[in-house]
């Protein structure tokens, strides 16, 4: 469970040090990435712990709900993007950049919820 967590953590800083890349499209693409592969590990991480009786119904129900949520913001994060890509509107970069950081913000709060559980008691 330490691992599953260490990597969510990792890829989350990896989020934020993505800026580094060479092109604005390219770090725009490693932050969708980064963030679905951090969405999808942290649901993984999940339920493990709901199959091994750590979390109960209605956290699962709300990790669910959580999740719902970031999948939905980073579809029309993706959608959003590929019109930006055509138009170069910046209205369109301001929708893009909105729902990127509200998606960041549904991952923060999953991994809030998860970590108390995958931290082990000594």
């Amino acid at each position: 469970m330490k691992r599953k967590f260490m990597l969510a953590t990792s890829l989350v800083t990896l989020l934020m040090l993505i800026g580094c890349t060479s092109t604005y499209q390219s770090r725009v693409y490693k932050s969708l990435t980064v963030s679905k592969t951090t969405y999808d590990t942290l649901l993984s991480a999940a339920g493990d712990l709901y199959n091994q009786g750590k979390i109960e119904d209605a956290e699962k129900d709300r990790i669910i709900e959580i999740g719902n949520a970031y999948k939905t913001t980073h579809n029309l994060a993706v959608a959003t993007l590929l019109t930006f890509h055509e138009s170069n509107s910046l209205e369109d970069e301001e929708r893009y950049l909105n729902y990127v950081s509200d998606a960041a913000s549904l991952l923060a709060e999953l991994i809030s919820l998860i970590q108390p559980y995958l931290i082990e008691e000594e």
